[in-house]
């Protein structure tokens, strides 16, 4: 939906005509900001815990691995859902289709992650 269309929408159902438009800017940012701090959890992961783990010997490794994963997983798991419902709010708020696909992309490698990867994560686990 264009601008022009949203300002003369909004002023037919009687609100400010930048209120849907600051509902949208808030959705955006809430959305972009969770992507930021999933994108910085995995790069302290990868540069930070994952390289001082690999120090160690392998009994080491699994027994520092299997709390760090469960912890990273509800993490991994929390960000996730949340910046989809903050990319579904963006999507109704300014029904641009970009959200959506958005959305999409960020929840795609979960039916990869359940269904193959962590079978080998439960095994290493027990």
């Amino acid at each position: 939906m264009d601008r022009n269309r949203r300002l003369s929408s909004s002023r037919s159902n009687g609100t400010h005509p930048h209120q849907s438009e600051e509902k949208a800017n808030a959705g955006r940012r809430a959305c972009a900001h969770d992507c930021h701090r999933l994108h910085g959890a995995a790069i302290y992961i990868n540069i930070a815990e994952q390289t001082a783990r690999l120090q160690l010997d392998n009994r080491s490794v699994l027994a520092e691995w299997k709390p760090a994963y469960w912890r990273g997983y509800i993490m991994r798991a929390s960000l996730a859902i949340v910046g989809g419902l903050f990319g579904l709010i963006a999507y109704l708020s300014t029904l641009d289709w970009r959200w959506p696909l958005g959305v999409v992309v960020l929840l795609a490698n979960w039916p990869y992650t359940i269904f193959m990867i962590m079978p080998t994560n439960r095994r290493l686990g027990t």
